[in-house]
Parts: C-alpha cells; structure tokens; sequence
C-alpha cells in the first residue's frame, strides 16, 4: 500500500476519530481555564465539524484522483489491444496487477475473458512464484513465455496425471505449468489457460515494484510476441510506470 493510501484509508479516518473523542472527553471549564480552551469546550461542535468537513474532502479529492487513473489506464490498454494486435479482443488480453500487501490483484484490464478475479501471491523466493506474474514481481524481469497450445484439452475438473490425460496431452500439459510457473492448483483458476505470455514489472520512481503487466494471448500460433510487438510493449510498460507515477 502506498504512502498516500495509507494517509487516506488509514491515518486520516483514525486522526477524525481521535479529534472527535478528545473534544468530548475536553474538562469543564472552570475561572482559570484557558481562553483557548474556553473556546474549543464551547464550541466543540463547530471545531469538529470543520475537521470532518476538511478530512473528508482530502478522501474525497483522492479517491477522484484514483478513479481518474483507472479509467485512463483502461483507455490506454484498449487502445493498445486495437493498435498492436488489430483490436483481437477475444484472443487478446491485458492485465495490469497492483501489488497489494501480500497479493497482486487486478487493477485494470481490457480484452476476454474480462470478468474474472485471479489473483497471484507476492513471494520472496523465485522457487515459490505463483504464475507469471508473481514470477516478474520477485526477480524485477521481464518474462515472455510461449508454450503448448493447452485450452482444447485441459480440463480444470480433472487432475493433471497420466490417468487423465493421454500420452500426448500429459507432456503438454506438465510443460506448461513450467514454463509458466503455475501451479495445479492456480491453473484451476484461470478460466482461459493462455498459451503466449508477456510479463513486465511496473515501478515506480523509487524503482519499487507498483504491479505487474501482463499480456496474455488464447492462439495457436506461434509467432505472436514479434520483435515489433515486443517493443511496443516495452514501450507501453514505461508509459504506464511514469503515467500511474504522475495522475497519484
């Protein structure tokens, strides 16, 4: 979580809290008391209300600012999709993961299927990577992957082993976990196992990782990931990396 987000979600709400209760908890007044006490017990109310009033509007302006950056970053990657690869929206699928606590969730996405909520875990140890994704979050890399065309067969109800799968698809399919760095247990998650995989860190100006972009392709192709697509993406990661630095 950002430093920001963490301003806004948390120490801002607790800090309306804290304001709140102290005014209440404010001792009588008595002939002593101080003028600037006199005025905050009298008027506890008012001083409140101005507080909540100027908090809220902080929480307010950043949640705009927030929704601003996804709606701009689900243009771009529409736009991508049309400009790189003829608008194969069916085929074609861009995803771009935030990194939150100990899990990398999606923040924005364009192409099909677009309705699904995997999620892949945050690790430390590259042997304990939980898909691609995961893999480009813990060595700071880029990853492009192409491996067996697998969505004909694969069946997320059965169990990858020899009594489910013929001699042909078995080797296929034990490749492609791999090759992906995905788990049984995660590729029973995805909905459209894809066979082409682009996968780059975004960071950001401190070179920390925000997330991860990932470009999955459904195709039995196997010239996907050209040399002029795999520019432009490059190119496209760093628009994102200095963009979601500068609309926070």
């Amino acid at each position: 979580m950002r430093k920001k987000e963490i301003w806004c979600n948390i120490v801002l709400p607790a800090f309306m809290t804290v304001v709140w209760a102290t005014l209440q908890l404010l001792p009588e007044t008595q002939e002593n008391t101080p003028k600037w006490l006199k005025f905050t017990n009298e008027h506890n109310i008012l001083i409140g209300s101005i507080i909540t009033v100027i908090v809220l509007l902080i929480m307010v302006i950043f949640n705009l600012v927030h929704t601003q950056q996804k709606k701009w970053l689900n243009a771009y990657l529409k736009d991508l999709i049309k400009s790189t690869f003829n608008g194969d929206f069916e085929k074609v699928r861009i995803t771009v993961f935030k990194k939150k606590k100990k899990k990398l969730k999606i923040y924005g996405r364009e192409g099909q299927p677009k309705d699904t909520t995997t999620k892949f875990k945050v690790v430390k140890n590259l042997k304990n990577a939980d898909g691609i994704a995961s893999y480009c979050e813990c060595s700071k890399t880029k990853k492009v992957v192409d491996t067996e065309y697998i969505y004909d067969f694969y069946d997320k109800n059965k169990t990858i082993d020899k009594t489910n799968y013929n001699t042909s698809q078995y080797p296929k399919l034990t490749k492609y976990l791999r090759a992906t760095f995905t788990t049984e247990e995660t590729l029973k998650l995805i909905h459209r196992p894809s066979n082409h995989l682009y996968a780059s860190p975004i960071c950001d100006n401190e070179e920390n990782t925000w997330g991860v972009f990932v470009v999955d392709i459904c195709d039995k192709n196997d010239n996907v990931f050209t040399d002029v697509v795999e520019k432009k993406l490059d190119d496209a990661v760093r628009v994102i990396s200095l963009t979601l630095n500068i609309i926070k």
